[in-house]
């Protein structure tokens, strides 16, 4: 009795490890490469004695390989719906910075993490991070650790998150996009009607401007988009179930 019940507390220690690990290697805390993996480490062993406990409360000894892979699985799933979220964050502001390069002429793949995706980031990381949208993603990953099913990357829970990522990357980064292409527009226009005008010349100033206006204009709805963008990745297990 005493052997089965140590090797249900290493069984559950194991899974809660193999999951707690999964989720703090992939979860978004700040800028891409700025958390430290011991950083990353010691959330992963804060989590696992919490989730080892929940585990071997529930009863639950099923064999060790597929115990293992659904626990990484349920960790990675938390972690990396949360991180394909906050990727829209940067995503926009990469956006934002090819529509400044782009009548310059610039290699727009080279500018996809330019100064605005980085400042985009940090920016959702902020509130993230200072609304208690991390808290609250932990606390949903070590509540449902136990009841979330191994099989929540169907199709649908795929279409939702993208289609979820996607509209809040466009909502960011569409006024400045729409501005650079009016600009563009104008300065086309300007060139028909007045041959003697350059329009590469002119599109560059008006369409960096367009944007830089757009940007300041934006930014006074930039923090609630920010925090609808927090509270859907802080609601990552939301948008797993199929």
């Amino acid at each position: 009795m005493t052997a089965h019940l140590a090797s249900g507390a290493i069984l559950s220690l194991v899974v809660a490890l193999a999951g707690a690990s999964a989720f703090a290697a992939t979860v978004p805390w700040f800028a891409s490469g700025a958390i430290p993996a011991a950083v990353r480490a010691a959330l992963a062993l804060t989590l696992t004695p919490l989730l080892a406990g929940r585990l071997q409360a529930s009863h639950l000894h099923p064999p060790l390989l597929p115990a293992l892979s659904s626990g990484a699985l349920i960790g990675a799933s938390f972690g990396l719906t949360a991180a394909m979220l906050a990727a829209a964050a940067s995503a926009a502001g990469g956006a934002i910075d090819n529509a400044l390069a782009s009548p310059l002429g610039a290699d727009r793949t080279a500018l996809t993490r330019g100064p605005l995706a980085h400042l985009y980031q940090i920016a959702f990381s902020a509130v993230f991070l200072g609304s208690g949208g991390f808290n609250v993603l932990v606390e949903r990953f070590a509540d449902g650790f136990l009841s979330v099913p191994a099989s929540i990357a169907s199709p649908h829970a795929l279409v939702v998150l993208a289609d979820t990522s996607m509209r809040a990357s466009l909502t960011l980064a569409g006024p400045s996009l729409y501005a650079q292409a009016l600009a563009t527009a104008v300065a086309g226009l300007c060139a028909r009607a007045l041959p003697q005008v350059n329009g590469m010349l002119l599109a560059a100033p008006l369409a960096s401007t367009a944007v830089l206006f757009a940007l300041a204009a934006g930014s006074l709805f930039l923090w609630p988009e920010l925090v609808r963008l927090s509270v859907d990745a802080a609601s990552a297990s939301r948008l797993q179930m199929p």
